[in-house]
């Protein structure tokens, strides 16, 4: 499949909490002001464990049938309070939720392609499919109050590899240090990061928003 035929902006983190969704919240609502943009939420599952839509228990992981399942009803998506109505709320159209199996996100990702390709751009939630695409931006969250002894599997790579690295600062400066010793002994430098108080701060940095202006001016089709 040529996914040149659909900018992504992938978000990734390094663990729950970092603050993931917030930098997809206000990446989609710059977006959607220059360009019809797409939202999505994929959430992989790895044997049942509760709902992660939001901490609302929705039934939707616990009525998984086959690997993947793509959910674009309204009453899902808009419920209150969770993460997919906040991507609804900042501007994406349309807002799916992909709720798959890690064997097959590939899968998954065919078919929400196909949903989101309508935009122009898509800003898509995920660390596995930041490994799994070529994204035409990806975003990864950083936040040192998080132990690193919870960090996902892939936050090493991400951190190694993303366009562009936001550091929630806060807490400590003793945890900012270890954080940024880190993220040196990865990425080799931390010139380039994105420093915010809050992920909302993000499309206030002209910086910032040049790389999202960017994804516009990418030679594919949309915008």
């Amino acid at each position: 499949m040529n996914e040149a035929t659909l900018r992504t902006i992938v978000v990734a983190g390094i663990a729950s909490g970092a603050g993931k969704t917030s930098v997809a919240e206000a990446v989609t609502g710059h977006m959607a002001g220059l360009c019809p943009t797409a939202a999505a939420k994929i959430t992989v599952t790895h044997g049942e464990r509760g709902c992660p839509h939001g901490g609302k228990g929705c039934n939707v992981c616990s009525s998984l049938g086959g690997d993947f399942q793509l959910i674009e009803r309204t009453n899902i998506i808009a419920q209150p309070g969770t993460d997919t109505a906040r991507l609804l709320d900042a501007g994406g159209r349309p807002v799916v939720w992909a709720i798959t199996r890690d064997v097959a996100i590939g899968a998954a990702w065919r078919e929400l392609h196909q949903l989101l390709k309508s935009a122009a751009c898509a800003v898509i939630e995920s660390n596995t499919l930041a490994e799994h695409i070529k994204p035409t931006l990806t975003l990864m969250i950083v936040d040192p109050t998080i132990s690193r002894r919870i960090w996902k599997s892939s936050a090493e790579r991400l951190i190694a590899k993303a366009d562009c690295l936001i550091f929630n600062e806060r807490g400590t400066q003793a945890q900012h240090k270890t954080l940024l010793e880190e993220i040196t002994r990865l990425r080799g430098h931390t010139d380039d990061l994105v420093r915010v108080s809050h992920p909302h701060e993000l499309t206030t940095q002209a910086t910032f928003r040049e790389k999202l202006q960017a994804v516009c001016r990418a030679n594919v089709a949309g915008c």
